[in-house]
């Protein structure tokens, strides 16, 4: 105590003797070129008289420099989370401009292009790729691509399942695969492979397959980095809300493609028929009562059956208006099957035209 009474401040003896007084303090003062916080407690008898004062002296000299030091790093920690919460902002602008393209841009190869410039920007790689799947043939087929050789692309056009190539096995595990550095990787890849990988400048990839609502494969999204790269959560979380995006693309895609293979087959049957075949809509009176019927389709076998033509038919005409010495009967015919939905066959005279005629009516 001696040691540090020469150089103490006057202040300490009143500090002592506030303490003494009963009230416990903190003071801070500065001796032999340090920086002291001090805490004075006042020490009781059990019968609550107060006989000595404990005084505690924190060297706290260090402290600004740490509290220096804590600021320096909330505000380094501050700057990475703005950075983040921007990086954020931007990636969502990204799916948000995608989103209203795919709205209005009818051509499919436009669209193929922009979701792979998005995914390459999610991603922050250098290159991508978007694939098709067959799955009769098992098969990916090269939809777009950016960044790579063009000898390179054309030698992955397509791509099989069972070809020791990065998407090939990335489409039988139907999970995301990633290569932070392909020399580095045990993956068993061809030198065929590993050639074009090299030509293309290709040094890290990932591949995420695109599944359909039920699971199903659709296709392959991949980006490629010309360095040692690994992903980041919060790019793969961005990056996956694209894939569902282009699931959904792929699937509506595959849809209107089978819709439109249906149609084909449909209109080849339809126009090539032995028999004559129409659809029709039945016209009724104010007491639902079928009074006529307007033709809506016929295929040609139609017309040289009843001998008039589509032309005629399909005007917007009525059967009355376009034929009307045909007999009542027929009307009755087709208006009883319209109506009730029951199904029927009838063998009818047509005496202006003298033939007889099979008919097969569903509803």
């Amino acid at each position: 105590m001696e040691a540090l009474l020469p150089g103490f401040p006057k202040e300490y003896e009143g500090f002592c003797r506030q303490t003494l007084a009963g009230k416990p303090d903190e003071w801070e003062c500065t001796c032999h070129g340090r920086t002291y916080r001090t805490r004075g407690t006042p020490l009781r008898s059990p019968q609550g008289e107060i006989h000595a004062v404990l005084v505690v002296f924190f060297d706290s000299t260090a402290a600004p420099l740490q509290e220096e030091d804590d600021q320096r790093v909330s505000f380094k920690s501050l700057q990475h989370h703005s950075a983040s919460v921007s990086a954020e902002l931007r990636d969502t602008e990204l799916l948000q401009q995608l989103s209203a393209k795919l709205l209005t841009e009818a051509d499919i190869q436009v669209l193929y292009d922009e979701i792979l410039t998005t995914a390459i920007a999610l991603m922050r790689s250098d290159m991508g790729s978007l694939q098709l799947f067959d799955p009769e043939r098992q098969e990916l087929h090269l939809l777009a691509w950016k960044g790579f050789h063009p000898d390179s692309a054309a030698h992955w056009q397509t791509v099989t399942t069972q070809s020791n190539s990065f998407w090939g096995s990335a489409l039988l595990t139907l999970e995301r695969l990633i290569i932070p550095a392909i020399d580095a990787s045990d993956l068993n890849i061809t030198n065929d492979t590993l050639k074009h990988y090299r030509k293309s400048g290709i040094v890290a990839m990932q591949s995420t397959p695109i599944l359909s609502h039920e699971g199903r494969p659709l296709g392959m999204i991949s980006t490629h980095w010309s360095k040692p790269h690994q992903p980041q959560p919060r790019e793969l979380q961005m990056f996956d809300r694209l894939v569902r995006q282009v699931g959904n693309i792929l699937e509506r895609a595959r849809t209107e493609e089978a819709l439109r293979e249906n149609e084909a087959k449909y209109r080849t049957l339809f126009e090539t028929m032995d028999q004559g075949f129409g659809i029709a809509e039945i016209l009724v009176d104010e007491t639902d009562r079928p009074i006529d019927y307007r033709m809506l389709e016929i295929n040609p076998q139609f017309e040289r059956l009843t001998g008039r033509s589509a032309q005629g038919f399909l005007t917007g005409k009525t059967v009355r208006e376009v034929a009307p010495e045909l007999e009542e009967e027929w009307y009755q015919f087709y208006g009883t099957v319209g109506l009730t939905g029951i199904p029927a066959h009838r063998e009818i005279y047509a005496q202006a035209w003298d033939r007889w005629y099979w008919l097969t009516d569903k509803s």
